[in-house]
């Protein structure tokens, strides 16, 4: 069975493109917009407009999908036209949640596209360079549409169980970062990224290979193949319960044996000891 997007992942990228104040610039899905670029662009309205975009994030309408899309490990046509001629089921006068918005001139030229909202009454767009992504109301639009690759029965997916571990790990892309993913596979959106040499915690091993990691606080999961297990921390760690309990200095004519773990906790032992391999 195809893996869809579930219909609240819809609503949670278009919100964080609202709170993020993603800008509109032609052509793109998703990019960052720098001065840079502002120069180079060739477009008459980026090059009158798009300076108010440096620094943010930009899609026009149809590159918003492209960018969702794309975070679930699928693809969708860069264009309005296309994407209601082959991406979405048959059009209706009566706009759903999570339905694609269409506007339409001459006829048969849809040449604008966006979201219909969770409560059914606004649309999420990308709407021009001069005012970038926006709301508006399901009354300035034409017809609606559903996606095909979207699931609108609001359930969500069953993970497969996986086995409880804890070990570190070290990240071994051969070049640029490891996505992190809400869930174990491609299908679902990235959360982060992990760039090469990143040490985390291993906390779930799934039969598919995924694993479910902790880097520094942040969790989610990550292709496995891409993780070199680490050796365990010295076999001393766990008498950290013998260190005076106290927090005086060790006397001047005792002996104390200092040892750092693999994460970077100092562990001091009454009398000398030796670690072996």
């Amino acid at each position: 069975m195809t893996k869809k997007i579930p219909v609240a992942g819809l609503y949670r990228y278009c919100e964080m493109m609202l709170k993020d104040r993603w800008g509109y610039i032609w052509g793109t899905a998703g990019i960052e917009w720098t001065e840079a670029r502002q120069k180079a662009t060739e477009n008459e309205m980026a090059q009158k407009y798009g300076s108010r975009w440096i620094g943010h994030k930009v899609a026009d309408c149809s590159g918003v999908m492209v960018y969702i899309w794309r975070q679930y490990g699928l693809k969708i046509a860069h264009g309005s036209n296309s994407i209601l001629r082959k991406y979405c089921g048959k059009p209706t006068l009566t706009p759903k949640p999570g339905f694609a918005a269409f506007k339409l001139r001459n006829g048969n030229d849809y040449y604008h596209i966006g979201i219909v909202s969770e409560n059914g009454q606004l649309v999420y767009e990308s709407c021009g360079t001069i005012m970038g992504f926006r709301v508006s109301s399901v009354s300035e639009w034409d017809w609606f549409a559903p996606f095909s690759d979207v699931n609108y029965s609001g359930e969500e997916e069953k993970m497969p169980d996986g086995e409880k571990v804890t070990y570190r790990a070290e990240v071994t892309t051969k070049s640029g970062v490891l996505n992190m993913r809400s869930g174990n596979g491609t299908q679902y959106p990235i959360i982060g990224r992990l760039p090469k040499g990143t040490v985390v915690d291993v906390m779930m091993v799934y039969p598919d290979g995924w694993c479910y990691v902790d880097d520094d606080g942040d969790q989610g999961y990550v292709d496995g193949s891409y993780l070199k297990p680490l050796p365990p921390s010295s076999p001393l760690a766990d008498t950290v319960d013998k260190i005076p309990a106290d927090d005086t200095d060790p006397p001047k004519n005792a002996k104390y044996t200092k040892f750092r773990r693999d994460d970077g906790v100092t562990i001091t032992l009454e009398g000398l000891w030796t670690v072996e391999e």
